[in-house]
Parts: structure tokens; sequence; C-alpha cells
């Protein structure tokens, strides 16, 4: 994917720049009257920002000043942010590019730009880091100004989508990395934050890099279908509509289609080519009434829909009387249409409507106005639970801070109960434990189970919504182990973890005279480095962990034996950095395709790569090589999910490659079919598959049920064409309704291997 070539011209670049400037002021000015020394400060911070990036360029050979004004557009009309906002937009690159520093920053703009910018800007003085490293510091420096000043992330979010909108001139491998950054970040944070038109933006625009075939598939589809029901959809509204006003609803209905990240989700979860996904295409009805008329006017709407409209049963989702962690609120129902297709409908007030498209920043404009919904109350229960993930350590881990981070922005969630009526929010799969933890340190520490709706649980016991929960507990209770395998939430994990270390820090008198012993008797010398070494060969976390299981006889001489039996040599290979191959990226691609190009078909011989059993790709698909500097590179489909899941790193290249057509090596596949059961079905598709096709089956799996088959058959093939030409010669048995391949099906695979 390439960008057109830009030719400067330094006179229209001007003039863009200043109309791009005015334009954010006219938007600022739209909003809200601007004060004379807000005028003043964003007026200073575009200069500023013009002077520092003046002789700076894009990769697309646009000046650099148009990211920056860009950014801070996107922060006014899509965020919803003020002038403080704008002028830290403008001012984000300023001190990591330029000659500049917080502390001038601070003398310029105050002490609140400052901790925004400082926020804002990368570390860039660790540079004996790997990629992960880096990464995972820059992510937890962000985190930690956000839970000071939430605008950082905001600021954040609009410098990412502006990346992401403008990545065509970037390197093929940066795209990629920079796309799965942003699935694996910064769209989930988005999300929590109720940023959903920036969420879905954004993965759909990191698709558009990661996958692109699949990207242009589905986005080809998608325009099809719109322009197929676009007439029906407007007789669809046209009833409600009617309705809504003779009830005299200031009602505005807006129509959509589901984004292409979520079509293709719901296609690789469901195992469903886009033929099958039914619920494409959406509609928003939006009220404009006063606040306190909002649920009752949500609800009457419903009534009206489904007066008109057939629901379907248990797609009702009410997030009015329960709001979302990051405020949303909205009913959603899917009714059938009178095209015959499923129907979303979202039904909202302007105000949700405002919260729903620009997250947290639209929670404080109504803080004030209408307390009765706590409109900001779920989303500082979100902040706070990311201040608990930070703890009291000072310097918590980057990489082991971010994997927590991580597994708390993509989980759904439980509304309980406390024995008085209060609602807690918990991350979905939470437990009894998590919750005690959730109420305060002491009373997890001392948990021995709970009375959930008045019966006795265990301390792991799943909470799910609606339950009420009193926690028990005792004095004689301690945290040990085990408990870590229990709690899901960072906040009981953490607990756990530190008086764990307490605990292990009393036995760690006992347990470093017990180490001196073993030394002693092996004859190794006392020290630090050989200590250290003993903590890696025995594969421990840390000496602390060491001494606590010396101290409690489960490390002992034997053990000790058993861990330093490792060569010298493997263990220095093992920790020298500087004993490792390296390559370039140029090499690496060589190499790969190489391997692919030469690998033989004949049996016994050394495999040059490794087939990805997850998505099972053959000669003809998009493939995509992933290997280490170590290892044999493992082949995957260019659409396959688990390439998303990769960690950057030096040391790991992803390149795309091509098979060698010529090859008569079989690979295996699978197919999916299913229809109406009839006498003598499935002896006409077995001598379909080996008499006719002679096809090489692995396994085959057939289920009937009422008349109707599924069946799941894992094959050898040579190519896509030979499985497309058994596909469509399938499709013509009778009885068959549906058969295509399987797409990434691993608890399929793993059902039929």
């Amino acid at each position: 994917m390439t960008a057109m070539r830009y030719i400067p011209d330094l006179v229209e670049e001007k003039k863009e720049t200043l109309k791009k400037y005015r334009r954010i002021k006219h938007a600022l000015n739209a909003r809200m009257p601007l004060s004379e020394e807000d005028k003043e400060n964003i007026k200073k911070s575009f200069h500023l920002a013009l002077s520092a990036h003046k002789d700076m360029r894009r990769k697309s050979g646009e000046p650099y000043i148009y990211h920056p004004l860009e950014v801070a557009y996107i922060c006014v009309t899509e965020i919803g942010l003020g002038a403080t906002s704008v002028i830290c937009a403008l001012l984000h690159d300023v001190v990591e590019d330029a000659d500049y520093t917080i502390e001038d920053i601070r003398s310029m703009f105050g002490d609140k730009v400052a901790l925004i910018i400082d926020g804002l800007t990368k570390v860039s003085d660790f540079l004996d880091l790997d990629a992960k490293a880096m990464t995972a510091i820059n992510i937890q420096k962000i985190v930690m100004a956000l839970v000071q000043d939430v605008r950082v992330i905001l600021i954040k979010l609009a410098d990412r989508l502006h990346n992401m909108r403008t990545l065509a001139s970037m390197p093929e491998q940066k795209q990629i990395k920079i796309s799965k950054e942003t699935t694996t970040f910064f769209a989930p944070l988005a999300h929590r934050l109720g940023l959903y038109a920036i969420k879905n933006e954004l993965e759909d625009l990191a698709l558009k890099y990661i996958n692109p075939v699949i990207y242009n598939e589905i986005s080809k589809d998608l325009e099809a279908i719109m322009e197929k029901f676009e007439p029906d959809i407007h007789r669809f509204i046209y009833p409600i509509k009617r309705s809504l006003s003779e009830a005299r609803y200031k009602v505005e209905i807006k129509s959509r289609a589901k984004s292409i990240s979520s079509i293709y989700d719901k296609m690789l979860r469901k195992q469903l080519p886009f033929e099958e996904i039914y619920d494409i295409l959406a509609i928003r009805i939006l009220l404009d009434v006063p606040a306190e008329d909002e649920k009752r006017a949500c609800w009457e709407a419903y009534s009206i829909v489904t007066n008109h409209y057939r629901p379907k049963p248990g797609r009702l989702r009410d997030w009015i009387s329960t709001p979302k962690s990051n405020g949303y609120q909205a009913l959603h129902t899917t009714v059938m249409s009178q095209f015959g297709r499923w129907v979303e409908v979202q039904i909202r007030s302007t105000r949700m409507d405002e919260i729903a498209e620009k997250g947290y920043a639209a929670h404080w404009k109504y803080k004030e106005n209408f307390r009765g919904l706590n409109s900001g109350a779920n989303m500082e229960n979100w902040l706070n639970r990311i201040r608990e993930m930070l703890g009291n350590d000072q310097n918590p881990d980057a990489i082991e801070f971010v994997e927590n981070l991580l597994g708390f922005l993509f989980v759904d969630e439980v509304f309980v109960f406390t024995p008085k009526g209060e609602p807690r929010i918990l991350p979905n799969g939470s437990t009894v434990l998590d919750f005690a933890y959730a109420i305060h340190t002491e009373l997890g520490n001392k948990c021995i189970g709970g009375e959930v709706n008045h019966q006795l649980k265990p301390i792991s016991y799943q909470l799910r919504t609606g339950d009420q929960v009193k926690v028990l507990d005792s004095n004689a209770q301690n945290p040990d182990d085990e408990w870590l395998k229990i709690a899901i939430t960072t906040r009981a994990r953490t607990s756990i973890i530190n008086a764990l270390k307490e605990q292990k820090r009393q036995y760690a008198p006992k347990g470093e005279r017990g180490l001196q012993r073993i030394f002693r008797d092996l004859h190794i010398e006392w020290n630090s480095a050989n200590r250290e070494r003993l903590v890696n060969l025995s594969g421990k976390k840390s000496l602390l962990d060491l001494y606590y299981d010396v101290a409690l006889s489960k490390f002992t001489l034997h053990e000790a034996k058993v861990a330093l039996q490792q060569t010298q040599s493997n263990w220095l290979q093992k920790l020298n950095p500087f004993n490792r191959k390296h390559s370039s990226m140029q090499e690496i691609s060589i190499e790969l395709s190489q391997h692919l190009n030469d690998a033989g078909s004949n049996t016994g011989q050394k495999k040059d790569f490794i087939v990805d059993p997850f998505c099972h790709p053959i000669p003809g698909d998009d493939i995509i090589a992933v290997a280490t500097l170590q290892n044999v590179p493992m082949i995957h489909r260019a659409g396959c999910k688990k390439i998303t899941e990769i960690e950057p790193s030096k040391d790991t290249f992803v390149v795309k490659t091509l098979w060698n057509e010529s090859s008569d090596q079989n690979y295996l596949t699978g197919i999916y079919l299913d229809g109406f059961d009839r006498k003598g079905f499935i002896f006409e598709l077995s001598d379909t598959l080996f008499q006719e096709l002679d096809v090489n089956i692995k396994s085959f799996d057939i289920s009937a049920d009422n008349g109707v088959y599924a069946c799941y058959i894992m094959l050898y093939v040579k190519n896509t064409k030979q499985l497309q030409a058994i596909i469509n010669r399938l499709k013509k048995v009778d009885g068959i309704k549906k058969v295509y391949r399987i797409n990434n099906r691993s608890d399929i695979a793993n059902k039929v291997d």
C-alpha cells in the first residue's frame, strides 16, 4: 500500500497550514466562547509548534505541522475537548522532536499543560531495551499520566487516529507493527473510554493494513449490501418515524452498517461466511427529550418499534437502567424487517448519543446539569481501578503492567451487590475473592468464602450479574499461591502478590542460611553472580522466591544439583545475547522465501518451515511467514488471528512470502457442510469424495439431529484451486445446503484432528 508521491509547494503549504489552524479556532468558538487568555495561549502554542517543526516533513512528504493541527482538530470535533487540549495537541511532539524541555513548556503554559505534555512524550533514554519493553514503558507512562488527567489518553487517541489515517506512506513492516499496536491497546482503550466511533475506525484501519485482502473483500461486499438495501431501509424507518412524530417526539433516525472489523470478528467467532452475517444493518433512534424524561421516552420508542416489527427473542439489551462502565446508555434490540433481514435498532437520547460518540469528555458536560444519572461515576470507578493497578509500587515492571492492563481492557463486566444493595462493577469471571478485595484489601486477605444470594459459596465461585454477596472472613486466614489461580482482578492479584511477598520476606533470613549450606555442600562460591545463576537455572522468578522455597524445604540440595547439571556453555548461550545470530530484515526475507521454495515433499527430509495448525494455509492462499532468529519459520494465512497476537521484537520477523506452486506436497485443510438428511446421503457423499474426487481424508465427523446434519471434514489438498473444485462439486450433491472452508477454527480442528 503506497500513497501518491507528494510534490511540495511552499506557498500552498503555508495557506493550508493557516487554513487548518483557523478551522480549529472556528470549531472551538462554535462550542463555547474562548477567553482572551485561551486565545493567546492557542496562538502561542501554534507558533511554537510551527517553529519547532519548521524543517520537518512526514513520510508522505507533507509538512510535519499538518499532523499536530489535525490532532487538535480531532480533539475538538470528534472527542469534544476544549482549549487546553488543543494547546497540548499542538505541542504534543515538540519536546520529543525539538530542542525544548518540559520545564520550557511549564514556564510558557503552566503546570497543567506541562503535565499533559509530559504524559504524551515518549520515553527515549532506555537504549538497551528491546521493542517490546520500550512499547510497554511508553504505554505505562501514558497510563500513569492518564490517572492524573484523562486528557492525556484522549489526545493520544486523537494522535493515533490521525497516524492510522495517514499510514499509507509508511513502510509495510511499520504499517503492520503500528496496526497491531492499535488493535492491542489503543482500540480497546477507546472502547473503554466510550469513544465507539474512534474505536471502530481504529480497528477498521488496522485491519486494512494487517489483512488488506480480507478488508477489501468485506468492504466490497458491504458496499453492495448497503446499495441493495438502501431503499428498503428507508421503508423500514418510515413507519417508526411517523409513529414517534405522532407521539410528539422530536426524533432523528440514522441508518448505518456494522463496521468492517466487527463483521470480520463475527465471521471468525461464529465461523460464518459474509453472506450469513444477518445483523449487518442497523438504525439509531435519537430522541431529543429532557434528561428526566429519557428513560420513559426510550421505552416508549421501543414499544413503537416492536408494534411495527417482530423482535428477535433474547436480543433486548437494557443499558439505560444499568449503564456500561464507560457510561454508555441505550436500548438495543434486533427486529425482523419487511424485506426479510434482521435489523439492529439502537434507541437513545441525544445526551446518551453524545456520550456514546465522545465518551469520557462528554460526561462532564452533563455532570452538573443532571446528577440523577450519575454520569461520571462509572467512569471514575474505571479510572480508580487503573489507579489500583499502579498500586503502591513506584517502579512496577512495565511489561507485566501492560499485560495486566490489556487483560483488563478486553473483559466484559458483571454487576453485583453488597448486602446493603450497593452496586459493584467487576470484570466478567470475577470470584468471591475478587469481590472481597474490591471491598477492602484486608477483607480480601482474610476471606474464607461468601454468602451469594444467601447460599454458602467458596472463594473460587464465579459471580454473575445480579448476585448479592456477603464476604465471610477469618483472622486465621492468609493468602497463598493458589489464590493467584482464583483471582482475576488486578486489585486482587496485586494485593495477593504483595501479601505473599511480605510472607516471603519473613522467611528470607531462614532461606538465605539454607542456601548458604547448599552452596557450601556443592563447593560453590557464595556471591551474587552464582546466586543469580541458580535463580535462572531453577526457573524461579527472583532470589526471594528461591529463599522462600529453600526455607520451606521445597528446594533442597537435590534440586540444586539437578538445576546445575546444565552445561556451562548452554547456560551462557541462553543468557548472552551477543552469541545470537543477527541478520537484517532483507536477509531474513530472502531466507524465508528460500525455505518455502526449496521445501521438498519427500518424506524424511528436514522441514524448512512449519504450517500453522490453527489456520491450515495451503498453496494459493496469501501467506505470511513468522520466525525468530533461532526457529524454523511458521507459515500463516494472511488473515490468521494469531498473527495479531505476536509480540513485536527485534528477533521476531513477520514477512509476506509466496508458495512454490510447482510443489506436489499435500496440505491439511478443513471444510464444513450442512443440510437436510435423507436416506442414502452418507453413501452418496462418501462415493463423491472417495471415488469421484479421490480425496485423501484425515478425519470425517458428521452428526444429525431431527433431520438436519452438520459435517466437519479434514482433508489433504495440493492448493486452493483443488479445494475450490471439491467445494463446487459438493454443492451439487442433493441435500447439501451449504459448504465452505473452515477458517481459523481451532476448536473444530481439535475436535476432528
